[in-house]
């Protein structure tokens, strides 16, 4: 065989290898899409269930009140509300601290107290600001 049919040859096989190699990794890839989009919709579905869920066990409306102006990233008015999950999160937080009160406000009200921060049992962002510093601190120092 003459040097240049060997040459020729041996990029059509590197050619033919590399585009089986493509055309495997985009049937992969879409396999692997599928899946990815079965498994978002059914965690959607699975965190819509929680919401409502949430929603259902959520106390009263009043303990789930927090001061727009001062929550990073909110507007609107002093009216506003955090989402049951943000509550349940804050809720999670104090109770890690210590802070166990039969209500959300009653917790909140005594970790500003004990905080030196304004009693109102309302979560503002000062509030909240303390209550993950504290989480971080009380973490960072299980480490020690």
């Amino acid at each position: 065989m003459k040097r240049e049919h060997l040459v020729f040859f041996v990029l059509l096989v590197a050619a033919a290898m590399v585009m089986g190699s493509t055309f495997a990794i985009v049937s992969a890839l879409s396999t692997y899409k599928s899946q990815q989009t079965e498994t978002a919709v059914n965690a959607q579905s699975k965190v819509e269930i929680a919401d409502r869920e949430a929603e259902k066990n959520t106390a009263a409306s009043s303990e789930s009140r927090y001061m727009s102006g001062n929550l990073p990233g909110r507007g609107g008015s002093a009216s506003d509300r955090l989402t049951p999950v943000e509550t349940q999160e804050v809720k999670r937080m104090l109770k890690e601290l210590g802070y166990t009160k039969t209500t959300f406000s009653q917790s909140l009200k005594s970790f500003q107290e004990e905080n030196q921060l304004a009693n109102t049992g309302i979560l503002d962002s000062i509030t909240l600001d303390s209550i993950i510093n504290l989480l971080s601190l009380n973490k960072a120092r299980s480490f020690y």
